[in-house]
């Protein structure tokens, strides 16, 4: 009998962490669904526990992979061989709370939508507390709507796992994980379903729970070549959803917020100067037409300054400014939170340690 979610999780070297997430996902409200465990070439006890909860409990497939094919084949695996109408995503170090597959699949029924996204609480080992990062209950499905929520608090929106996709949805779009990204597969991947989707809804609960540990920290330190690579299709995607709005959003503040994010991030990279400029060249050229029609808050002069910059199209003024001390990143995104600016409708919240 066909499941209605597939629940998928590529495994590997988390053998600390495995049962736990395999036993949120059984531990579920709603019943009938299969967990897909893609064993993606282990070495340690991943492939044992995988097999061990496939024989006690039918709802468990594995599939068991002779060489590790790296996250983003994984999760083709994954996509490929998921046979439910709706599918999931759980990293094997994380963990759903217990009616998460009931909430989010109700919900994507109801509003016929093409995904559905619920909160994310971040749980630090570094951190003496968690904390949920939410949006507001709602449906998107303008352009502009997708920008002023999507391009906020990206820790919702750009990651794969607090999703649930129709299956139609992928496949008549024929979407696939970029093998070329590396560990940023995902963030392309949200990318490119954003922007395509007619409808998404939004849930604010916290039914994701994303572990932040010491074992998982390397994958944050990537080469800034390949972190580029994401980046790349995050911009040109919004860059397409700016082009096709009609008008003028406030919205569009936040939009800025994400090149002078991806500016900083060109400046500071650990790399050579001379690659940094010629990556910051390219950048300011590809952007530069969408900033003749992009404004900023008059009272944020920091914001002015850089699109300034960015309509001169001065690679190395722009250099200078995104290396003084003062940080212009820092000193924009403080000015959207202090003076409420409309797009900015998601938060994050201090949760006690018993949440």
């Amino acid at each position: 009998m066909t499941p209605k979610i597939t629940v998928a999780s590529p495994v590997y070297k988390t053998a600390k962490y495995l049962r736990p997430c395999i036993e949120s996902v059984l531990a579920q409200t709603f019943c009938d669904f299969e967990l897909l465990l893609i064993d993606n070439g282990g070495t340690d006890e991943c492939p044992a526990i995988c097999d061990e909860y496939a024989a006690k409990d039918s709802r468990v497939r594995v599939i068991h992979l002779s060489e590790n094919i790296g996250i983003a084949g994984a999760r083709n695996t994954g996509l490929h061989e998921a046979r439910g109408e709706f599918l999931m995503y759980i990293d094997s170090d994380d963990f759903i709370e217990p009616n998460a597959l009931e909430v989010m699949h109700a919900r994507i029924l109801a509003d016929a939508s093409d995904f559905v996204v619920c909160g994310v609480v971040w749980d630090d080992w570094t951190k003496p507390q968690k904390s949920l990062h939410y949006f507001p209950d709602s449906i998107l499905s303008s352009p502009v709507e997708k920008i002023s929520y999507a391009y906020t608090i990206s820790y919702v929106f750009i990651h794969l796992w607090n999703k649930l996709f129709s299956m139609r949805f992928l496949r008549e779009n024929h979407f696939e994980f970029s093998t070329a990204c590396g560990y940023v597969d995902d963030f392309v991947f949200a990318a490119q379903t954003l922007e395509s989707a007619q409808r998404i809804s939004v849930i604010p609960d916290g039914f994701y729970v994303h572990y932040i540990h010491g074992e998982n920290e390397g994958l944050k330190k990537l080469p800034f070549e390949l972190y580029s690579k994401g980046q790349e299709v995050y911009l040109a995607s919004l860059a397409r959803l700016i082009a096709s709005m009609n008008e003028a959003h406030e919205g569009m503040s936040y939009v800025i917020f994400q090149y002078v994010k991806w500016a900083r991030s060109i400046v500071r990279a650990k790399t050579d100067l001379d690659y940094r400029m010629n990556y910051l060249t390219q950048f300011m050229k590809e952007a530069q037409p969408l900033f003749q029609h992009l404004e900023a808050p008059k009272k944020c002069w920091y914001m002015q300054k850089f699109i300034t910059l960015m309509r001169e199209n001065n690679p190395k003024k722009m250099y200078r400014y995104m290396r003084v001390w003062y940080s212009p990143l820092r000193k924009i995104g403080r000015f959207l939170k202090c003076n409420d600016v409309p797009a900015y409708r998601g938060g994050i919240r201090n949760l006690s340690n018993n949440a």
